[in-house]
């Protein structure tokens, strides 16, 4: 709370960085609970102030990955043009089972589900059509970096690449 306090502070006194970061925050939801058109606000309040990424993005409506959880969100992410979104907390909202619910009616909506998604369920993301990519760090655990264990990290990584190719054939 505090840190984004400071953003914003930073972000109303000009600073095109904090803005887009505020946007960030609100986009994708977690620190703050998502809300698309404050997001909205803080990417042109960035842009405005010279964010060259963030301008870009506006110009070319440029898909921002906003955080959902429910139908609810689904169908305000996409009022307001995301077609891609966030699925996030994954495991712990239900997993493939609720995904696959509550993607149901909103055909041409690809998810990225994020969140205690581990190489065990990988492959049942993969195989939902609304899926379009999976984000996990499971393969890059903090301790597995602080101990330098690269050779773990790399076995992790690489079957996590096998499980995509088996699944998606790709």
């Amino acid at each position: 709370q505090e840190g984004e306090s400071w953003l914003r502070r930073a972000a109303l006194q000009g600073d095109a960085d904090s803005a887009a970061l505020v946007g960030d925050l609100y986009s994708r939801g977690g620190e703050l609970p998502p809300n698309y058109a404050e997001a909205a606000m803080w990417y042109r309040r960035a842009a405005a102030a010279g964010h060259k990424v963030a301008a870009r993005a506006l110009e070319k409506n440029f898909a921002f990955v906003p955080g959902i959880c429910s139908p609810s969100e689904i169908g305000l992410a996409l009022e307001m043009g995301f077609s891609v979104q966030k699925f996030f907390p994954a495991e712990p909202a239900g997993g493939t089972a609720y995904l696959k619910a509550v993607s149901a009616p909103y055909r041409g909506v690809r998810f990225v589900p994020t969140g205690s998604i581990g190489l065990e369920q990988l492959p049942g993301y993969l195989e939902l059509p609304s899926v379009l990519a999976v984000g996990g760090s499971w393969m890059v655990a903090p301790k597995l970096i602080q101990e330098r264990k690269f050779d773990e990290i790399t076995r992790l990584t690489a079957a996590a690449v096998a499980v995509v190719t088996k699944t998606r054939g790709k």
